[in-house]
């Protein structure tokens, strides 16, 4: 990611960093649909009811977590991460990637 932005803020961005950036974003973005959730449903095994009270407004967490991961799914990107890994199909180029 490092290297994306460096080439970005050069005026030299190449398709093979962009490439490696996807790949990374693709990645991290597969991993945290799924601890994200837990992790933003476990403030409520903790914190119990109150944790979604007006007062500490906890649940935006969960519900901002949960619009990320339905309207970008993750699905789309672990099947081309999986098609890279296999047979070596790059990673598309639109908007989800």
């Amino acid at each position: 990611m490092a290297a994306a932005e460096d080439a970005v803020r050069a005026g030299a961005p190449t398709q093979e960093v962009g490439r490696a950036a996807s790949y990374a974003v693709s990645a991290v973005k597969v991993h945290l649909d799924r601890v994200a959730t837990d992790a933003a449903t476990a403030l409520f095994d903790v914190g119990g009811a109150s944790a979604s009270g007006r007062a500490r407004n906890l649940d935006r967490h969960w519900r901002n977590i949960r619009t990320i991961t339905l309207h970008n799914p993750a699905s789309y990107k672990a099947v081309a991460l999986g098609r890279l890994a296999i047979s070596g199909e790059p990673l598309p180029v639109n908007g989800y990637f």
